[in-house]
């Protein structure tokens, strides 16, 4: 059986700007906080056009439902703290929220 987990100690162990397939990590956030995911995957092409569109390089096989770190972490935020970051950069973002969850119990 899993060690359960806050939700912040489960975020604070992924990256701010890695992309993952939304149902696999969905998964294993189940299993380690007992909490259910809160985020929408993003289409697979959607976020191709996303890294494509910020110029910055990047690929991103498959064609699952992806989330970035940094997006879970926001919806997790919002769903269950209340809160709506307003800092700018996605790892700045993804640390705010996690430092709120945390403030909160979660």
């Amino acid at each position: 059986m899993a060690i359960k987990q806050t939700v912040s100690e489960y975020l604070s162990e992924l990256d701010a700007h890695e992309i993952y397939d939304s149902e696999e990590i969905g998964k294993d956030f189940i299993k380690y906080t007992g909490m259910y995911p809160c985020w929408t995957g993003i289409p697979a092409e959607e976020m191709r056009k996303a890294i494509k569109a910020r110029g910055l390089g990047g690929e991103l096989d498959g064609n699952m439902d992806m989330i970035s770190g940094f997006q879970m972490a926001e919806a997790c935020a919002m769903q269950y703290a209340n809160f709506r970051p307003v800092v700018v950069g996605r790892g700045s973002l993804f640390r705010e929220c996690i430092r709120v969850l945390k403030q909160k119990g979660y």
